[in-house]
């Protein structure tokens, strides 16, 4: 899902590094909105949503370099 992400939004493969944040942010995502009471689905839904908004709030998506 995640190189699927960068590919779709910036047009290019996504780096190692990137990837290995990108991972570590997203497996830790639904746990903080299962704590918060949501589902285990909803939250994950949620966190997906929340990974894929941070992507289009880069400089790298909004300007052409």
């Amino acid at each position: 899902m995640i190189a699927d992400a960068f590919m779709t939004i910036y047009g290019r493969p996504a780096q190692k590094v990137e990837l290995d944040r990108s991972e570590e942010s997203s497996s830790a995502r639904p746990a903080l909105f299962v704590s918060r009471s949501d589902a285990p689905e909803l939250a994950h839904r949620k966190a997906v949503s929340n990974f894929v908004q941070a992507m289009f709030s880069t400089n790298e998506f909004m300007f052409i370099e």
